[in-house]
C-alpha cells in the first residue's frame, strides 16, 4: 500500500519542513504562495491543509489532486487482481533489463575468457603477435553482435583454431 509521503513524490511535491514526525509542505489544492499551509502526518498516513481546510487519508489525497472521484481513486491505488496490465508492463522492462545485463555479463566472461587464452598463447609465443591481435580485432567485431549462450561457444572455438593456424 503508498503511504502518504510515496504520493509526494509521485506527484512531485516537495518538503519544506519538518515538525516532529510531520512533514510541511505548499498546498498543491490552492495558491498557497507564501506560507507551506499543509502539513502531513505520517504516523497516520493523513494530511490537512490550514489554509484551504482539505484533509483526509491517501485516497482522498489522490481524489482531489486528480480530481477524479473517490471510487476512481482507490481503483488506481488499489488495483484489482484482473486489472494489472501496469505491473505486467513493469515486469516486462524488468525482465528486459535482466536479459540485457546477462547479455552484457556474458559478453564480459567471454572476454576474460578469450583474454586469459590470448595471453597464455602470446606468453610462449612472440612473434605471432600481429596475427592474434588481427584475430582479436575480428573477435570485437564479433562481440559487438548480440551474443547469446548458444554462439559464445562457436565465437570460442572459432577464435582457439585462429590460433592454432
Amino acid at each position: 500500500m503508498k503511504s502518504i509521503t510515496d504520493l509526494l513524490q509521485d506527484y512531485d511535491i516537495d518538503i519544506e519542513k519538518r515538525s516532529g514526525d510531520n512533514l510541511i509542505c505548499f498546498c498543491p489544492f490552492h495558491d498557497d504562495v507564501k506560507t507551506p499551509n499543509l502539513t502531513i502526518y505520517v504516523s497516520t498516513n493523513s494530511w490537512f491543509c490550514f489554509g484551504c481546510s482539505k484533509g483526509g487519508g491517501i485516497v482522498e489525497f489522490v481524489e482531489e489532486i486528480e480530481g477524479i472521484t473517490k471510487k476512481e481513486a482507490k481503483q488506481k491505488l488499489f488495483p484489482k487482481k484482473d486489472d494489472l496490465t501496469h505491473l505486467r508492463l513493469r515486469f516486462d522492462h524488468m525482465k528486459d533489463k535482466r536479459d540485457k545485463m546477462e547479455e552484457l555479463t556474458l559478453n564480459d566472461d567471454i572476454n576474460f575468457t578469450l583474454s586469459r587464452q590470448c595471453y597464455s598463447h602470446l606468453k610462449d609465443h612472440t612473434e605471432e603477435f600481429d596475427r592474434v591481435f588481427k584475430t582479436l580485432k575480428q573477435l570485437d567485431e564479433r562481440l559487438t553482435e548480440t551474443v547469446t549462450i548458444k554462439n559464445s561457444r562457436q565465437i570460442i572455438e572459432e577464435f582457439n583454431k585462429s590460433l592454432k593456424e
